[in-house]
């Protein structure tokens, strides 16, 4: 590969995209959606928290039509204009041509990035301190994302010669991509399950909690290696197209495709099996420790573990640190089980039917708790519960409250239902009476008592009688 070759079709696409006022307003069009996506929802002033969360949710669908609007032009305008026959009469292989049309592309995208990421920057300084290791990873996925979708968006453009046809192209082969988040509303919780794990938000979601994970840096440089070999057929097929073997040919470089397609995939696969994460955040918020590892690990159950949780969408600001710590460990717990753990979180709210399923099934309850809401005081109804399930047994959690030791109460459940039969702990009656009931002289119920309920999570609990002593 000729790096002078690319070095003069990347200049040659780059400066023409800055030399059009046209670029400048897509430019300042991305960079303030993503300015109102972080900090225009009242989750972000709700939350106290000085990080992108909220950008990190709409930016798929910013760059489902910014990106379009970068690549539509990268081969098309070619074909419309006709320098592409120019271009190809250059000395340089179909390969530099495409290499040097992506990455002309990436630098437009990067530059975008880099005034967004200035610009929010200087927002979140302003109102308080980021997590600079989180507010770098945060950009470092949104730059991977983009990699992926720009080279999408390149085979579009190498299939018209319309502009505004190329612009609708890319839009609608990405789409797939960044609404399969969403795939639980439209089918089976295992089919969704499967389906969200190859969105772009789903692998998008380490870089977001502060971690870089080889095997998400891995699935979105696997999309970028097969469309560009696919880029680079389309833009080659003038070699073999209206020959008597244009057919076979063509049949040829469809299963080499699909072939490339297949061994990505395997890569991918392999990656998450073995997985190198690393977490940048200063706060190390998603980090576990060694021990909650080699117990993860040294999980023995022949059936896979459920861990639903049920969380509100939003919570008052004491219950924000709580909310993210549990949504992260539940995220590395499933990463870190080898496929042992099945996790699925359900965003729930009072008088729905989510509500009503956690409550009828695994007896989770919203807890009202003290919020402020513009210098006014109000209580608010929250889920922040989890139940975990394998076959007969079941744990659950009802709530985590403030203070909660998440990492501690998770794999105290995991490891509890792995275990398919529990220990017996007997607890003798006493004046204490541990288990409450009927008290004659106040005439009235006595409760019983919370280190019961905490025994409970973890052991049989019975009450022997004298005759078992």
């Amino acid at each position: 590969m000729k790096w002078h070759v690319l070095d003069a079709v990347f200049k040659r696409n780059f400066v023409a995209y800055f030399s059009n006022p046209t670029g400048y307003v897509f430019i300042c069009v991305f960079v303030l959606l993503g300015s109102l996506a972080a900090f225009w929802p009242p989750e972000f002033f709700n939350s106290n928290l000085a990080n992108l969360d909220q950008l990190n949710r709409y930016l798929p669908y910013i760059l489902l039509v910014f990106v379009p609007a970068i690549t539509m032009s990268v081969w098309a305008d070619e074909r419309r204009q006709g320098t592409d026959e120019l271009i190809l009469t250059i000395p340089a292989s179909d390969l530099e041509v495409v290499v040097g049309k992506y990455l002309s592309a990436v630098g437009i995208f990067t530059v975008a990035l880099l005034f967004s990421c200035i610009c929010n920057l200087i927002i979140l300084l302003g109102w308080g301190t980021p997590d600079a290791g989180l507010f770098l990873t945060n950009y470092l996925g949104y730059w991977f994302v983009g990699l992926a979708m720009l080279a999408i968006g390149m085979v579009a453009s190498f299939l018209t010669s319309n502009l505004t046809v190329s612009f609708i192209l890319g839009l609608a082969l990405n789409a797939p991509l960044v609404v399969a988040d969403q795939a639980s509303s439209v089918m089976g919780p295992t089919a969704a399950a499967v389906v969200r794990s190859w969105s772009l938000a789903e692998n998008f979601l380490d870089f977001g909690r502060g971690i870089v994970s080889l095997s998400a840096a891995g699935y979105f440089l696997a999309i970028v290696a097969v469309c560009l070999y696919i880029s680079m057929v389309l833009i080659g097929r003038r070699h073999w197209t209206g020959r008597r073997d244009g057919a076979r040919m063509g049949t040829h470089f469809v299963v080499r495709t699909f072939g490339l397609a297949a061994a990505a995939l395997g890569a991918v696969l392999i990656l998450r099996a073995y997985d190198v994460r690393a977490d940048l955040s200063e706060e190390q918020i998603s980090s576990l420790s060694r021990d909650t590892k080699q117990l993860l690990a040294g999980l023995e159950t022949e059936r896979v573990i459920e861990v639903t949780a049920y969380v509100s969408p939003t919570v008052p600001e004491d219950y924000t640190q709580t909310r993210l710590t549990l949504l992260n460990m539940l995220r590395q717990f499933e990463r870190l089980s080898g496929g042992k753990l099945r996790v699925e979180v359900v965003e729930t709210e009072t008088k729905t039917e989510a509500a009503a399923l956690a409550s009828q099934q695994f007896g989770i309850e919203p807890v009202t708790v003290l919020s402020r809401e513009r210098g006014a005081f109000r209580d608010e109804d929250i889920f922040l519960g989890c139940a975990f399930t394998s076959g007969l047994e079941k744990v659950v959690v009802p709530f985590f409250d403030r203070g909660t030791p998440v990492e501690y109460e998770l794999i105290r459940s995991i490891c509890t239902v792995a275990e398919q039969k529990r220990k017996r702990l007997g607890v003798l009656t006493t004046d204490a009476d541990l288990f409450g009931g009927f008290d004659m002289m106040a005439g009235q119920q006595r409760p019983r008592q919370p280190v019961l309920e905490e025994l409970e999570k973890q052991y049989e609990v019975v009450r022997p009688a004298d005759s078992d002593l």
